[in-house]
């Protein structure tokens, strides 16, 4: 009887330790997937901010072009 009581006292054990070990890794898993949607949202952002730039700099050089088109006619005008 005593081992008997050792032995269920060892598999009850055992079972807690496996469902504490099953709810960390379900707890790890949410975390994973919320980092995992936090990258996926900095790297949208990233491609957006990279959209951004190129569109500031093709106005940026299409304002500098204007710029130098219109210096070059009062140059003309002045002579």
């Amino acid at each position: 009887a005593g081992a008997l009581r050792t032995i269920r006292s060892s598999v009850e054990t055992v079972r807690n330790d496996v469902t504490n070990i099953s709810s960390a890794v379900a707890e790890q898993t949410t975390v994973t997937d919320g980092v995992s949607a936090n990258m996926r949202d900095m790297a949208s952002t990233v491609e957006d901010l990279s959209r951004n730039l190129e569109s500031i700099r093709l106005t940026s050089d299409a304002v500098a072009s204007s710029v130098n088109k219109t210096r070059e006619a009062a140059e003309v005008l002045a002579r």
